[in-house]
């Protein structure tokens, strides 16, 4: 796993402090629309991280925050965000869920892209919205691919960044569209980085032709970034949740819905005598699981302050889903302590083959 520095914080950007300010564009169709949200909390600790480094960042995220533009002060900079609607789409519990529910919410891609292209055509404070010096484009689509090219200067470098979601939509794209989306990245020079290897590897095993086989084998693998600076130490943590000492507590952590695989994980934390389970998160199947296992406490969607309190607190952490590429709560929990039992998923394996506390099961 990434070292971190300070206490629990991950810089996935390689950047020295800049010696003069950047612009920089981070789009993206995941990011904290309120306080304590944890969508896209790891979006959200790359452009602190940013800022840390001496840049001016913009976020541009599909869906609708508490307010349609709102902007805050980390250190000495501005971090500035901004959200394009289409939030029938982008919103909790996610886009592939939402979309499977009801197909006619991807008429929020519509309106997010048409976001886009006012961001593109309008000024900002006199400044030309496209006079951004960097961009930085997480999920390949629809933000590397085709959002990127509205914004920014035809110059301006690019970097892509591939998660879970991204590669099994790809390898699931007739091979013409795949690779014509590649190209198209190729083309524009841009830097790809994946979160984990296993989905760089998954590309290269799907027979890409020559040249974009040698392209892929370029890309970055780099975990997304993780910021746990204020969360509290274990000891701490249990004395702020009133937990007894000798009681012995499992948290699963993830939206509640078939691809995170909520169930197995109660399923086989259930036949643990003494074990306490606790879920955090919300989801289409949160009331079938609560009829089904009374005895587990459902705290539904909570604060993302409180949710690494429970994470810092706990004796176990559940990963169950089959659908990841560098698991963020796997990360998480054991950044901070906690063993965690994890499907064989994305990177676990290989994480797992030296860490003694991080357990992983087919």
């Amino acid at each position: 796993m990434p070292a971190s520095s300070p206490r629990g914080m991950t810089d996935p950007t390689g950047l020295a402090p800049a010696a003069a300010r950047s612009r920089v564009l981070l789009l993206t169709t995941s990011y904290p629309r309120f306080a304590g949200d944890s969508a896209g909390h790891f979006v959200q600790a790359e452009a602190q991280a940013l800022v840390r480094s001496g840049h001016q960042v913009t976020v541009l995220c599909a869906g609708k925050g508490v307010s349609d533009e709102n902007s805050s002060i980390v250190g000495s900079s501005m971090l500035q965000v901004k959200f394009l609607g289409g939030s029938s789409l982008f919103d909790h519990p996610g886009a592939w869920p939402r979309l499977r529910q009801s197909p006619w919410r991807v008429t929020g891609l519509l309106t997010a892209s048409l976001g886009v292209l006012r961001c593109a055509f309008s000024g900002a404070k006199g400044r030309d919205a496209r006079g951004f010096d960097r961009i930085i484009a997480h999920w390949l689509i629809p933000c590397a691919y085709p959002w990127s090219g509205c914004l920014g200067r035809s110059d301006s470098p690019l970097e892509a960044v591939a998660h879970g979601s991204d590669v099994e939509l790809l390898l699931r794209l007739p091979r013409p569209f795949r690779w014509a989306i590649l190209r198209s990245l190729k083309k524009r020079r841009t830097r790809l980085r994946f979160v984990s290897n296993k989905m760089k590897r998954d590309l290269l095993r799907s027979s890409p032709p020559l040249d974009l086989e040698i392209y892929l084998r370029k890309a970055n693998v780099q975990p997304a970034a993780l910021d746990l600076e204020l969360t509290p130490s274990r000891s701490m943590a249990r004395a702020q949740l009133g937990l007894e000492p000798h009681d012995l507590w499992a948290v699963f952590v993830g939206r509640l819905i078939g691809e995170k695989r909520p169930r197995t994980a109660l399923v086989a934390a259930s036949l643990i005598p003494g074990l306490r389970i606790v879920v955090l998160g919300e989801g289409p199947l949160r009331n079938a699981l609560q009829e089904e296992f009374p005895e587990v406490r459902f705290f539904g969607q909570t604060p993302r302050d409180t949710t690494l309190t429970w994470l810092a607190a706990a004796d176990l952490c559940l990963a169950t889903s089959l659908l990841e590429g560098a698991p963020t709560v796997v990360r998480e929990a054991r950044a901070l302590g906690t063993p965690v039992v994890a499907r064989n998923s994305g990177d676990c394996a290989e994480w797992g083959s030296h860490d003694p506390e991080l357990w992983v099961v087919d």
